[in-house]
């Protein structure tokens, strides 16, 4: 990420969107709801993965470079995109979720709450 913010600023781009991950803003490791939150909503966020953790990490510095200079003086205008989950041709864990689905007759285990909105981006 530094190395794409560099670039960036060394070859006067003047936009860069960051695809960040919903995982950014939570669930925390204590389970607490998000329920209908946007960019502003207080959450007590600590991450013990190192995928979300990394996330978090990269989107700051891409939010931290919003408004630094590039080469040619003028400025550099990023963003971060918290896309929900993203999945494409042979992901490894939905396929094991709905291999798992085939080996129960239809059944699939549902991790979360009944009253749980989330939902998936096919890529």
């Amino acid at each position: 990420t530094k190395n794409v913010i560099r670039a960036c600023q060394e070859l006067g781009i003047q936009h860069l969107v960051y695809t960040s991950s919903m995982e950014v803003v939570g669930p925390n490791v204590k389970g607490d709801a998000f329920i209908r939150g946007n960019e502003d909503t207080p959450y007590n966020v600590y991450h013990d993965m190192p995928y979300p953790r990394s996330k978090a990490e990269a989107e700051k510095l891409v939010l931290e470079a919003n408004g630094t200079k590039v080469v040619g003086g003028a400025s550099l205008h990023t963003c971060a995109l918290r896309p929900t989950g993203i999945y494409g041709e042979n992901h490894q864990l939905m396929k094991e979720f709905y291999m798992m689905g085939v080996r129960t007759g239809g059944w699939l285990l549902k991790g979360v709450p009944q009253n749980t909105e989330h939902g998936r981006v096919y890529a």
